[in-house]
């Protein structure tokens, strides 16, 4: 047998075939008081396979729309190898990212004028699409140099959670083979996925055609950036989701399989493992790219405040239409914060839901071995329930995130409100707009 291929990122173990794996799990499952639930447990002999299991793997499926877009955008390159997805700085995707970064420098060095118009307008009184506008403008440079930081260091972690991704689906299906999403819900989310991409886009080209400073020049750099901000939070969304659906999955199976088996301790040391492996690839995916999100968060909510703070004044102007304006912002970045965070606090609580599914189990039917590893399995969900999804440890994201940031918008409001002298000269200039 020849030796088997490491998948990068990932650290070398003891290596096992497919064939063995499989003879393994049947063995188990057929005469569960054999000592193989150890060798089967580990996850990394799966990861070190010659063949991999992404091309089978429903969440590389529909991630597909997000994949494809974000090579087209320069954003991941990324390739399928023996069902494996690899990176490597010496391939052709990757140096087609690089040429999509030539091109940008170009077209940056193309509108220097603009852009430097840019920064002189945000302190001269103008009306706030012009403002936004030229914040969104700016954003495009440290947008392009946290791209480039993403390339190196956040790219080749978003190809091992995949892969890793892949391989836990692929392991919770040779146990518990009717735990898979129906076709209908495959393609559910992938039209969910391209008509987000499809809106995103269409906010994005509002936003641009409808100012002055539509040149093709501008819009093709600008429309770049603005979809790979928001694809960066929906790749974080869809990953969670898919956890969290694929814990959901774990959790049906398991009671299935508790209420219609015997030997029971032996398959909650199994759905254990499967738990853990769950809730480390989650938080995996939020570290893959931790610095771009934090990026984006501290952008969404300058949009936000901005344009809320327009919104009021504007209203008291009775400035309707220019108030239609600042609604794609608006919109955009309570979208944005949404997609980081909602996902991730139900991915939390549904993998945090084990322990009571867990403590409504009969106990009266379950041999003393049965009760420890029951008590085993509470105790690891009640641990880690108190731990939280961060990026990278520098923030928490879930729900309490949404409190913080509308609770932040709410004060700059206030305190922006405070200045009158302000409010009444940006009124004034309500109805102006001036071109780069």
């Amino acid at each position: 047998m020849s030796e088997p291929t490491q998948v990068e990122g990932l650290t070398p173990y003891s290596s096992i075939s497919i064939d063995l794996q499989k003879t393994l799990v049947k063995r188990h499952m057929m005469n569960p008081t054999c000592q193989t639930t150890r060798d089967f447990i580990s996850i990394e002999k799966d990861l070190e396979s010659e063949q991999g299991f992404l091309s089978e793997s429903i969440f590389y499926k529909m991630s597909r729309p997000i994949m494809w877009m974000e090579r087209f955008l320069g954003q991941s390159g990324y390739r399928i190898e023996s069902g494996w997805m690899r990176y490597s700085h010496n391939s052709f995707p990757f140096a087609y990212i690089v040429f999509v970064a030539v091109f940008q420098v170009a077209m940056t060095i193309l509108n220097w004028e603009h852009l430097m118009s840019a920064v002189d307008k945000l302190s001269q009184p103008a009306n706030y699409d012009s403002i936004l506008l030229s914040c969104l403008m700016l954003a495009q440079v440290p947008g392009f140099l946290i791209g480039i930081y993403s390339w190196f260091f956040e790219v080749p972690l978003v190809v091992k959670c995949y892969n890793v991704t892949a391989t836990i689906e692929k392991r919770i299906l040779d146990v518990f083979p009717t735990s898979s999403l129906s076709k209908r819900a495959t393609y559910f989310w992938t039209a969910v996925i391209v008509l987000d991409l499809l809106v995103i886009l269409v906010f994005g080209s509002f936003i641009i055609y409808g100012s002055d400073l539509y040149t093709y020049s501008i819009a093709i750099p600008f429309m770049f950036n603005f979809t790979r901000c928001h694809l960066a939070c929906l790749h974080s969304c869809y990953c969670l989701t898919f956890c969290r659906d694929l814990a959901h999955e774990l959790k049906d199976s398991m009671v299935k399989m508790m209420q219609n088996s015997e030997y029971h301790h032996h398959k909650l040391k199994i759905c254990q493992q499967f738990w853990l492996e769950i809730w480390n690839v989650l938080q995996d995916h939020a570290n893959s790219l931790a610095i771009t999100l934090l990026v984006q968060m501290v952008n969404n909510l300058m949009f936000f405040v901005t344009s809320c703070y327009g919104m009021i004044v504007l209203i008291k102007a009775d400035n309707f239409s220019e108030m239609l304006l600042l609604l794609p912002y608006l919109g955009i970045a309570v979208f944005n914060m949404g997609l980081i965070c909602e996902p991730a606090q139900q991915a939390q609580d549904e993998l945090g839901s084990f322990l009571w599914t867990l403590m409504g189990l009969k106990k009266q039917s379950l041999c003393q071995k049965s009760i420890e590893e029951l008590d085993d399995f509470m105790k690891t969900i009640s641990l880690t329930e108190k731990s939280t999804i961060t990026l990278k440890n520098y923030i928490s994201i879930g729900r309490p995130l949404l409190v913080a940031f509308s609770s932040t918008s709410v004060t700059y409001l206030i305190v922006l409100l405070q200045f009158p002298s302000v409010d009444n000269e940006l009124q004034k200039t309500s109805n102006y707009t001036t071109a780069f």
